[in-house]
């Protein structure tokens, strides 16, 4: 149960931080590791609380950290839709996605994850046709960067293939299926 041995650590060290008197992004960032293992456990309501103080921290942070926010939205975003709250996570991902984006640019490669986790949610929600504009983006975002090797890039293709397939385009779903095994 690595689960355990992972979480007591975080719970000692954020007891330090909190006799220490942290409250700022480090204490944050303790926080959101914290709910991703609880979240990886299965531990949803306990992930969301931990999820939920790190964004708080962060969103207090003074001067703010856009980076560490995204991740945050990101995380919490991953936990509802983990949970089967598909609406929620939702806004969590396109907030974070907006805060990224604001901070750095359209093209940045870390739009890609948000791109796509927010693309995977819209294919949930049966709007393929935003689902699909997300992960063309997303592609785009890659191409400019470079990115043809890019560890994110089967996770385009394949969400391609899953709004294509739900849109008829079968073959464009079967080149996008190629591609990602490619």
């Amino acid at each position: 149960h690595r689960h355990d041995e992972g979480l007591l650590w975080m719970r000692h060290v954020d007891a330090l931080a909190e006799r220490a008197g942290v409250k700022d992004l480090r204490r944050a960032w303790v926080l959101n590791n914290g709910g991703t293992v609880l979240m990886r456990a299965g531990r949803f309501d306990e992930a969301r609380t931990s999820l939920v103080a790190a964004l708080e921290l962060a969103e207090a942070a003074d001067p703010p950290d856009p980076i560490a926010l995204g991740s945050f939205l990101n995380n919490l975003g991953g936990l509802e839709m983990t949970a089967g709250h598909v609406d929620v996570a939702h806004g969590y991902l396109v907030r974070g996605l907006d805060v990224r984006e604001a901070a750095l640019g359209d093209t940045h490669p870390l739009l890609v994850g948000s791109l796509v986790n927010v693309g995977n949610v819209e294919v949930e929600q049966r709007r393929p046709h935003e689902a699909q504009q997300r992960f063309e983006r997303a592609l785009a975002v890659l191409e400019a960067n470079g990115g043809r090797d890019h560890a994110r890039l089967g996770a385009v293709y394949l969400g391609l293939d899953m709004v294509r397939a739900e849109l008829g385009d079968y073959e464009g779903a079967r080149v996008a299926t190629q591609q990602a095994l490619v």
